[in-house]
């Protein structure tokens, strides 16, 4: 084939795969800040489902549980704005939206 022209003879060093060398480039350090970015959500996503619940459990007047519910979705749509560099509009608010969702399952209950 390669005295038809169809194929080009290779040398050795053309077909040898140029692959990164991942580790080199981070490699714990960079999973370990992997780990604490998602540590850091967990925390955010706990604290603010926790201590609206709370607040809305021990005082159970329709007041709170409406002005607690509202100043949470406000602030969780404010931090996840600013936290969500990669997403759309879109996921922004539907992330809001669901969060609302949730907390409104305590302001209708008793």
């Amino acid at each position: 084939m390669i005295d038809a022209g169809f194929s080009k003879q290779h040398h050795r060093s053309d077909l040898d795969l140029q692959v990164p060398q991942y580790t080199s480039h981070g490699g714990k350090k960079q999973a370990t800040k992997e780990f604490y970015k998602r540590l850091r959500m967990a925390l955010f996503g706990g604290f603010s489902l926790i201590t609206p619940m709370l607040t809305m459990s021990l005082h159970k007047t329709r007041v709170t549980k409406l002005v607690t519910s509202s100043v949470f979705v406000l602030v969780a749509g404010l931090i996840l704005a600013w936290l969500m560099k990669d997403a759309r509009n879109k996921d922004i608010w539907t992330a809001t939206a669901a969060y609302a969702a949730v907390l409104v399952v305590f302001v209708g209950g008793p």
